[in-house]
């Protein structure tokens, strides 16, 4: 057993606008359909890694946002956005509660053909 750090990765498709704290959704039961998506992807897509069960306690997360335009959304917006995606990677036990979960500054790129979400996370054993 070693203390080097792991890392543990997952791509996403951007969340859907209504996850947005800044975006009012036209009801309620429209936006909680969007969260419980956004919460069962995250944790399907790390449940299809080996390995995934690591359950940190303490973990920092590096966000690359790759946008489909030159027009680049707030960090910490896109942050907020990922509430439910965090949600996931606790439920499927990569995280043992977002509480110990610290962020990197958020890297922004334009990627027109594949926009998406890359979460990297990185915590010790």
């Amino acid at each position: 057993m070693t203390n080097a750090p792991d890392t543990f990765t997952i791509v996403i498709p951007w969340p859907h606008k209504f996850n947005d704290p800044n975006t009012r959704p036209p009801h309620w039961a429209a936006k909680a359909k969007h969260v419980a998506a956004a919460r069962t992807l995250a944790c399907l897509t790390c449940k299809q890694q080996t390995g995934h069960a690591r359950g940190w306690v303490t973990a920092m997360c590096q966000v690359r946002a790759y946008h489909k335009t030159a027009r680049f959304r707030d960090s910490q917006n896109i942050i907020a956005t990922l509430k439910a995606t965090i949600d996931g990677v606790e439920d499927a036990g990569v995280i043992a509660d977002d509480v110990g979960l610290g962020w990197y500054p958020v890297e922004r790129c334009k990627d027109a053909a594949n926009p998406r979400i890359e979460l990297e996370f990185t915590g010790k054993k």
